[in-house]
C-alpha cells in the first residue's frame, strides 16, 4: 500500500515563478510527502511564464505533480493549431479562425509569453500536437 501524500493545490500561477518556487519549498518544509495539483492558468501576465511551464514539467516527470490545462493554455494552443489546419488545407476559415485565437490570446496575456520568446507569431510557433478530447 502507498504512502498518504499531501496534495497542494496551486491555482493561476500567471507567469510567477517565484511563487511557484515559494509553494514548492514551502511543501519541502512542512510536508515529507507532497503531491501538487495546478489548476492551469501557468502562463501570461506575469515575467516568468516559460520558467513556471518548465518547473512544473519537472515536478510533474518526478512524480510530484499532476496538470491541468487553463483557459490560458487553451488560447495559446488555439491559433496555432487552426494555423497548421490552414497550412495543410490552405482553408481560408483555419486561416481566419488562427488570427482570432491569436488576438483573444494576445488579449488575455499572451503578449508577455510572446515577448518572452522573442516576438513568437504563427507561423514560427512551435507544431502543436494534435487535439485530444477527453
Amino acid at each position: 500500500m502507498s504512502e498518504p501524500r499531501t496534495v497542494f493545490v496551486v491555482p493561476d500561477l500567471h507567469g510567477r515563478a517565484d511563487l511557484l518556487e515559494a509553494a514548492v519549498q514551502y511543501a519541502e518544509a512542512h510536508w515529507p510527502n507532497w503531491h501538487l495539483l495546478n489548476l492551469g492558468d501557468a502562463i501570461d501576465r506575469g515575467p516568468q511564464s516559460l520558467r513556471c511551464v518548465t518547473r512544473l514539467l519537472e515536478l510533474r516527470a518526478q512524480g510530484r505533480a499532476t496538470l491541468l490545462m487553463g483557459n490560458h493554455e487553451r488560447m495559446a494552443l488555439d491559433g496555432p493549431q487552426h494555423f497548421q489546419r490552414f497550412v495543410d488545407s490552405g482553408n481560408p476559415e483555419a486561416f481566419r479562425l488562427a488570427m482570432q485565437g491569436l488576438q483573444w490570446w494576445m488579449r488575455a496575456g499572451g503578449e508577455t509569453v510572446r515577448q518572452e520568446l522573442g516576438g513568437l507569431t504563427l507561423e514560427n510557433f512551435p507544431r502543436t500536437a494534435p487535439r485530444v478530447s477527453v
